[in-house]
C-alpha cells in the first residue's frame, strides 16, 4: 500500500497549488519542512517538466499522473546523475497488465487499485506444532 491514510504525508496536488499563490515551489517545500518536519512531502506532477522541477526542490515523493512507462524511464534517466532523488510513484492507469513495464522503467511505487479488484482465490492455512 503506498498510503494507508492522509496523516503521514502532505499532498501537494495541482488542485492544492492554487492555495500556494505565487509562492515558488522551493519556498513552499522549505516552509512545509519547517511547519511539519515529520511529514513526507508528496507532489503530483502531470508533465515531465513539472516532475523534474519537483524532484529538484526536495519533495520526498513525486507522483506522476498518467505518465507512460517510457515517460517514467525518461524521468528516472534524467535523475540518474543526481546524488539523491525522491521516490517516483507511477499513478493513473497502472494495471496488472502493465505494472511490470512501469517497474522496469524505474518507478519505485505503483499506485493502483488492482489489488482491490483481484479475483477470489481459495486459501488454506495449516498450523503445525513442532516439538522442541
Amino acid at each position: 500500500m503506498h498510503r494507508l491514510g492522509l496523516s503521514e504525508s502532505v499532498l501537494v496536488f495541482p488542485e492544492h497549488r492554487v492555495f500556494l499563490g505565487d509562492e515558488p515551489l522551493n519556498e513552499a517545500v522549505a516552509r512545509l519542512r519547517r511547519t511539519v518536519p515529520e511529514k513526507k512531502l508528496v507532489i503530483e506532477a502531470t508533465s515531465l517538466d513539472a516532475a523534474l522541477a519537483a524532484c529538484h526542490v526536495g519533495f520526498d515523493v513525486v507522483q506522476t499522473e498518467r505518465f507512460s512507462a517510457a515517460e517514467i524511464a525518461r524521468l528516472v534517466d534524467a535523475l540518474s546523475t543526481g546524488a539523491a532523488r525522491p521516490l517516483i510513484a507511477a499513478a493513473g492507469g497502472i494495471t496488472v497488465d502493465n505494472a511490470a513495464a512501469y517497474a522496469r522503467a524505474g518507478a519505485d511505487i505503483l499506485v493502483t487499485s488492482a489489488p482491490y479488484l483481484a479475483r477470489r482465490r481459495d486459501v488454506a492455512v495449516s498450523i503445525n506444532r513442532t516439538q522442541r
